[in-house]
């Protein structure tokens, strides 16, 4: 009789199998095993800024995917304050959105964001987040169609010398609105605004000057001077390390593909 009472206590007490409790079929809602909520809270500060980040959505970017304890404060230089709010919200939500401050003076609406997508762009490259990527490529190109190409060339030179160096997707879009710009009889083409676009980056303005006389003068059939014989070696010294490369003369090995190719 006593041993039947500690058999029955004994089933009692023992916890059931996870495994063998049937759910619901009427629970059609996610259920992890455990909540990614639970993790270390990260200070993260961007400009004057700070912001509370988890753990679980900071180990999105590669970046930080492999630590396996991360610091209570970071810093995370490469984003410009005025977005700050968007990368954050996309760790969090996977969604593209922006705080809706007062415009500044003489600035439209479509031209602050214009920039932030811009400056967005930069910041998805650099943390590698190829989703935040396309979303911000989207919205450049979506508030692209209303800036002049002065707008263009002045927003952009801002993030260019700080994109990763395998770079291709903005020097295409900067030659592309160039070339419609430069070769359309419809389009505003203000050479005193252009100016304004140039002096912050000397890699930018060079880059940018040899496109426009790439596109000027190629259906001309003329060629800039010794062009051939300078890519030829700078890609010669990039495989070796790229020393003797002049960068102020060329652009980034993989930037010479866009120019090298025939304007349509």
């Amino acid at each position: 009789m006593v041993k039947k009472k500690t058999k029955q206590r004994r089933a009692q007490e023992e916890p059931l199998n996870p495994m063998s409790v049937q759910v619901s079929p009427k629970v059609d809602y996610v259920q992890p095993l455990s909540s990614p909520y639970e993790g270390p809270v990260v200070t993260a500060t961007i400009g004057n800024k700070q912001y509370c980040i988890l753990g679980y959505c900071l180990r999105k970017c590669p970046q930080f995917e492999q630590q396996s304890v991360l610091s209570s404060y970071i810093t995370l230089p490469y984003i410009h304050e005025d977005v700050g709010h968007t990368f954050v919200h996309f760790l969090y939500s996977g969604c593209y959105e922006t705080i809706d401050s007062p415009v500044d003076d003489g600035i439209s609406s479509a031209m602050r964001e214009y920039r932030r997508s811009v400056l967005i762009y930069q910041a998805s490259r650099t943390y590698q987040l190829p989703s935040l990527e396309a979303l911000a490529r989207d919205y450049i190109e979506r508030f692209g169609e209303e800036m002049s190409i002065s707008d263009i060339l002045r927003t952009t030179s801002e993030v260019f010398s700080n994109l990763p160096e395998d770079e291709t997707w903005l020097p295409k879009y900067i030659e592309r609105n160039l070339r419609h710009s430069l070769r359309s009889s419809k389009s505003k083409f203000d050479v005193d605004e252009l100016y304004k676009a140039f002096g912050q980056d000397h890699y930018f303005d060079n880059t940018v000057t040899r496109m426009m006389l790439e596109i000027l003068l190629r259906p001309q059939g003329v060629h800039l001077a010794g062009r051939e014989e300078r890519l030829r070696t700078d890609t010669h010294s990039w495989e070796h390390g790229g020393e003797g490369i002049d960068w102020k003369s060329t652009g980034r090995d993989s930037w010479r593909a866009t120019v090298d190719r025939s304007v349509d």
